[in-house]
C-alpha cells in the first residue's frame, strides 16, 4: 500500500487561484462604485471580501491541504479529506474502468497534474500530484490489472 500526502505546490496553486477570484470581485467592487454609484454597498462589498481571502488564506486553505490524504493499493483508492466534515472516498480497484491523467495551464506551469479515475458508476478526481507521483500512481494501477 502507498501512501501520500500533498505537496507543499498545491497549497500555492489554490492561494493563486483565490487572488484571481479576489481580482474579479474586487474588479466588480469597482464597476459598482464607478458605473452605479453606490460607494457604500461597494466598500461593504470589497471589505467581505478580503475579510474572507483572509481566512481563507491563512486559516481554511492550510488545513485543508493538510487533510488530504490518499492511498492506493491492488484492493483500492482511498482519499480522505475535510477540515469541518471529514469524507473518506474508496473506489474498488477491480471497478475501475479507466485512469485518466490531465493537466491545466496553471498546474502544468507548478509541474503538477491530477488523475481522475472512473468506475463503473462513479469518478474520483484526485488533487495534483507531482508528474512524478501520478506516474506511479498510473504504474501500480496498471500492474493491479495484470
Amino acid at each position: 500500500m502507498s501512501k501520500f500526502k500533498l505537496s507543499p505546490r498545491v497549497l500555492l496553486l489554490w492561494r493563486i487561484r483565490l487572488l484571481f477570484v479576489d481580482l474579479a470581485v474586487l474588479v466588480l467592487c469597482f464597476a459598482v462604485y464607478a458605473f452605479f454609484s453606490l460607494p457604500d454597498e461597494a466598500v461593504l462589498l470589497a471589505v467581505i471580501t478580503i475579510l474572507i481571502s483572509f481566512w481563507l488564506w491563512f486559516w481554511y486553505l492550510p488545513r485543508l491541504h493538510s487533510s488530504f490524504q490518499f492511498s492506493i493499493s491492488n484492493e483500492a483508492v482511498v482519499l480522505t479529506r475535510g477540515v469541518f466534515v471529514v469524507k473518506q472516498y474508496l473506489l474498488p480497484c477491480p471497478r475501475l474502468i479507466y485512469a485518466e491523467r490531465f493537466t491545466t495551464p496553471l498546474t502544468s506551469l507548478m509541474g503538477l497534474c491530477s488523475l481522475r479515475l472512473k468506475a463503473s458508476r462513479v469518478h474520483l478526481i484526485l488533487p495534483p500530484l507531482t508528474k512524478d507521483e501520478t506516474a506511479f500512481i498510473m504504474s501500480q494501477l496498471d500492474n493491479s490489472f495484470l
